[in-house]
């Protein structure tokens, strides 16, 4: 089940107006407000911050072992990097699994 040009293209145009509108809504209201930190914004951080040090940690140990792991897997019509889903994937169960940053059990 593979996109079509007109499906990316409408997707495109989407991604592209929601920027533009969070400009001019940016550039409207430039009040100075201090940014307050949410937890939902520090748990996005922290989950991309987990995924791309596993990623990052993936690639390195592939190099160091001289692995040739295929470039794209197909998955529901889809193609993904192995160690970018693997790395998703690791830093979904870590909260579940993992320790936590202070060493703790949860």
């Amino acid at each position: 089940m593979a996109m079509t040009p007109v499906a990316v293209a409408i997707l495109f145009l989407l991604v592209v107006s929601s920027i533009v509108r969070r400009v001019s809504l940016r550039v409207t209201t430039r009040e100075e407000t201090p940014a307050v930190a949410s937890p939902l914004a520090d748990a996005l951080k922290d989950f991309l911050a987990m995924a791309a040090g596993i990623y990052l940690a993936l690639a390195g140990i592939i190099q160091f072992l001289k692995l040739n792991p295929p470039d794209r897997i197909g998955l529901w019509g889809m193609a993904f990097d192995p160690l970018a889903a693997l790395a998703m994937l690791l830093a979904i169960l870590q909260p579940y699994f993992g320790l936590t940053l202070r060493g703790q059990r949860r």
